[in-house]
């Protein structure tokens, strides 16, 4: 995939520095059917999918939470609201392609004292939010071409 081809259209927004002092106007991309473009590219390969790591190039195989993959998917327009942040920018970019959709939790997994290792955690962490991707992207399909 080759997101930097893609030239999606905008919406402005504000963000301000991590310090909060100074508000910079950017372009937040709009990414039609962004639920079904994400699980079209998880499912080409699943493993590139964990909810530990935002990540940020998948042509080298490296693995994406779903925020990452929204940033993946936005390119290189997605670099000027990186600043405040991984989870913050792609939650920018979910608001604005998917308005009036309840934006997913971006944030990752921690290992909680249930009796199950960190890694079956991990699995069941991963499978939910896949689950609720497909779910999502049910109610906005990718169009037939």
């Amino acid at each position: 995939m080759n997101s930097e081809n893609y030239n999606h259209p905008t919406v402005p927004g504000v963000i301000s520095n991590w310090i909060g002092r100074e508000e910079v106007r950017v372009d937040i991309p709009i990414i039609d059917h962004l639920d079904a473009r994400v699980l079209r590219e998880v499912e080409k390969d699943p493993r590139l999918f964990d909810m530990r790591d935002y990540s940020l190039s998948s042509t080298c195989g490296t693995t994406h939470c779903f925020a990452g993959w929204v940033l993946e998917l936005a390119g290189a327009q997605a670099l000027p609201l990186i600043v405040r942040g991984y989870g913050v920018a792609a939650e920018r970019i979910y608001k604005a392609s998917c308005p009036g959709k309840q934006c997913p939790s971006f944030s990752g997994v921690s290992y909680v004292s249930n009796g199950k290792s960190f890694s079956d955690q991990l699995e069941d962490h991963n499978a939910r939010h896949l689950d609720l991707l497909r779910q999502r992207a049910a109610f906005d399909p990718l169009p037939v071409d």
